[in-house]
């Protein structure tokens, strides 16, 4: 679905501005509250990893094949995986639509990775102006790549039709509730560890 030009896209551009924009996140609620970090710990953790490859990884590649796909079912090729075409505007508007895909996916991600275990609906949305600065970003860089001739000839996309989008930021939200999810289970359990601590102190 993704070969090498939409993926260099997404690395250096869509992703580029919200990424940056994490950055600039105010300190989360009750940061101060937790033990220090240990000074041996990688900032690629364990617990990183898993959350990135076996939870929200799965989930937007689930995102960006049922795009890639869509685009093949609605046009001729319903309920199809294989023999499809792999050259021409049909190939190249699905190519458009799992890339359109991971944007509105990361539109979800990147509001969940603001917090670490704080939900994301007490901190609020609008807290942190430069992640919205961030997905405007995004949005105007696929618009560019969708619909503008030279870097559809580039990239290798052509345009979906527009009630497509409809699809596309259906599963925008996906991530932030998956990441909404996670967090309350911590919570929750770290709320009982403070409770069975003070029974037992």
């Amino acid at each position: 679905a993704l070969d090498v030009m939409p993926i260099l896209t997404i690395d250096l551009g869509t992703d580029l501005v919200p990424a940056l924009a994490l950055g600039s996140e105010p300190p989360e609620p009750g940061i101060m509250d937790k033990p220090p970090r240990n000074l041996n710990e990688h900032v690629i953790t364990r617990s990183l990893l898993l959350r990135s490859y076996l939870w929200l990884g799965p989930i937007q590649s689930l995102a960006v094949l049922s795009a890639f796909f869509y685009q093949y079912w609605t046009n001729g090729y319903w309920g199809r995986f294989f023999d499809l075409p792999a050259e021409g505007p049909l190939y190249h508007s699905a190519v458009g639509m799992a890339l359109a895909a991971v944007v509105t996916t990361q539109i979800g991600n990147v509001l969940a990775h603001r917090t670490e275990r704080s939900s994301i609906f007490k901190v609020g949305f609008f807290t942190n102006k430069m992640v919205w600065a961030g997905i405007a970003s995004e949005l105007i860089i696929i618009l560019i790549v969708l619909y503008v001739p030279l870097f559809q000839e580039i990239i290798g996309t052509a345009p979906f039709p527009v009630e497509n989008w409809l699809f596309l930021f259906a599963w925008a939200p996906v991530l932030l509730l998956a990441e909404e999810l996670r967090k309350g289970v911590i919570r929750m359990i770290e709320q009982r560890k403070e409770v069975i601590h003070h029974q037992e102190g």
